[in-house]
């Protein structure tokens, strides 16, 4: 398969959302990491979401005002799925306040061995609740990979 501009987009696309995704844990443990250990000492991780969830919001209106084909949503679609979203926003957001106050407290390295662990859990609760069963190499993989990062940054 020969590679194209499109997979040269995808390939850059995921290199910056990665690139992002590490420039923004670095901000963030710096920001909440006190100010004699070289950090912002800022330590209020609820008032520091909400900010960041307000500057997300907007940002995605004005995307979706500056590109028009970006708007696939209405109102229908809001009010049939107003519950499900409404759950989906309090666990999202509790999961990012969580993240940030564990910041607080706890080193960046050791944050992220703790979020490289979450797909153990993620399958046992989907066999039990979804019913869901995966292949031998799934397992072996998702237990070989946790097992090297607890050896490499053990809790």
């Amino acid at each position: 398969m020969a590679c194209n501009k499109e997979h040269g987009l995808i390939g850059f696309v995921i290199s910056l959302w990665m690139f992002l995704n590490f420039a923004l844990n670095f901000f963030n443990k710096w920001a909440f990491t006190k100010i004699e250990d070289g950090g912002a000492g800022f330590s209020f991780p609820i008032f520091y979401t909400m900010w960041n969830t307000l500057a997300s919001f907007c940002g995605a209106n004005l995307l979706m005002l500056l590109v028009p084909v970006n708007r696939t949503i209405c109102w229908k679609q809001f009010v049939d799925n107003k519950f499900a979203l409404l759950v989906f926003g309090v666990v999202f957001s509790s999961n990012i306040v969580t993240n940030n106050a564990s910041l607080v407290y706890i080193s960046l390295s050791v944050n992220q061995v703790i979020k490289c662990l979450v797909p153990i859990p993620a399958i046992i609760f989907s066999y039990f609740i979804e019913k869901k069963t995966y292949s031998y190499p799934i397992l072996g993989c998702s237990h070989g990979a946790d097992r090297r990062r607890m050896h490499e940054h053990p809790l």
